[in-house]
């Protein structure tokens, strides 16, 4: 009995003198090549690059130090440190058009962590919205496609969308679903919905009205709505059959393609309509899909079945 007592004691004080694990980030033995703070890209323009990341959990730490290499160069070099209860940072330094890499380390008393996973985008003049209309959703999109700004969910297919002048606002239309929608870009928050129109289908902002511009594919017809959304979609112009298409060519000048009618309709920024540009008035063409107009409104390139 007292030798298996002995064993069991024996078994028990070698199981506590098993190796430990090296999980603390400020340990120099922890075998892990990097560590997940959360560090993401929350802008990313060709003014500014801003960085977001998640606290690193119980640890001591004083602060964070970030990195940065851009392309062309050999390695990277600290760019900033900041204090332990930042969570944001901008590098406005930024080179256009030139892919950076971004990682970030946490600073203890007297030790520096392991890295975080880095990450990268190319900065560049805009941003891009798509429209996912299997998902049901809109993305806001950086320059370099790699990131995702912001994500609206809509309450059905996304048919087509537009800004207005100082892009604050956007209208989007939901053809299936006959239903308009003003919201926030800032926030994605829907503003107000309109049901007016039997099937929006595609819209444009006028900036010399100040106005959105939309088509109705189904009961046909122009229509404007401020976008303040104040008043119910105004007719324009009845002549459009059924407009399935707006684009805007430079000079004041609106094209709209209407596909029961095979034609283009021109309307000045007015709204009053200018011409008919109509399959026998242009030659060869007899069931036009697309259309696109040069800036001056001098070439309008037509898509033809």
């Amino acid at each position: 009995m007292r030798v298996t007592l002995w064993t069991f004691l024996l078994i028990w004080f070698l199981a506590g003198c098993n190796t430990r694990e090296h999980t603390n980030i400020f340990d120099p033995q922890n075998p892990a090549d990097s560590m997940n703070i959360g560090l993401q890209i929350s802008a990313s323009t060709d003014q500014v690059v801003a960085l977001s990341w998640q606290s690193p959990g119980n640890v001591d730490y004083t602060g964070f130090n970030i990195y940065r290499k851009i392309a062309g160069q050999n390695s990277f070099s600290k760019l900033a440190t900041v204090c332990d209860t930042c969570f944001h940072f901008s590098d406005s330094a930024v080179v256009s058009d030139k892919e950076h890499l971004y990682y970030l380390t946490v600073q203890g008393k007297d030790k520096e962590s392991i890295p975080s996973k880095s990450v990268t985008t190319v900065p560049g003049p805009g941003t891009f919205w798509l429209l996912d209309r299997e998902d049901y959703a809109i993305y806001h999109l950086t320059y370099d496609l790699r990131h995702v700004l912001n994500t609206k969910y809509t309450i059905g297919r996304p048919q087509a969308m537009c800004f207005n002048g100082d892009y604050t606002r956007a209208l989007v239309v939901y053809s299936y679903f006959r239903y308009m929608e003003l919201f926030d870009v800032a926030t994605g928050n829907g503003l107000k919905g309109f049901d007016d129109l039997t099937r929006p289908y595609d819209c444009i902002y006028n900036p010399f009205q100040k106005t959105f511009w939309i088509v109705d594919a189904s009961a046909g017809g122009l229509y404007s709505l401020s976008p303040s959304g104040t008043t119910a979609p105004e007719l324009i112009g009845s002549a459009p059959e059924s407009p399935v298409q707006i684009r805007f060519g430079g000079g004041h000048f609106y094209f709209v393609l209407d596909s029961d009618r095979n034609s283009v309709w021109v309307f000045d920024s007015d709204g009053a309509m200018v011409t008919e540009l109509s399959d026998t008035a242009v030659a060869n063409m007899e069931q036009p899909q697309y259309i696109a107009a040069s800036p001056d409104s001098q070439i309008l390139l037509i898509i033809d079945q």
